[in-house]
């Protein structure tokens, strides 16, 4: 199941839990960021097939950069 799906069928649903601290980001939270995301990067000007590089530490906000840069087709 994508995240889409798994949004649609369990929005409420832990997506992310940080073993370390305990975090945890529900399916919404986690493709309402990715979609905040996605849109930062075509308002930057990257376009389909561009290549992006980031540097973060593991943390909810990764996995939401990562699926943001997909969306927007990066």
């Amino acid at each position: 199941m994508g995240i889409r799906a798994a949004t649609l069928a369990n929005p409420d649903k832990p997506a992310i839990i940080m073993v370390e601290s305990g975090e945890a980001v529900s399916y919404g939270e986690l493709s309402d960021r990715a979609d905040q995301y996605a849109n930062f990067f075509r308002r930057l000007g990257f376009e389909t097939g561009d290549s992006i590089a980031f540097t973060l530490e593991i943390c909810p906000e990764f996995f939401a950069v990562c699926i943001g840069a997909l969306r927007a087709g990066l």
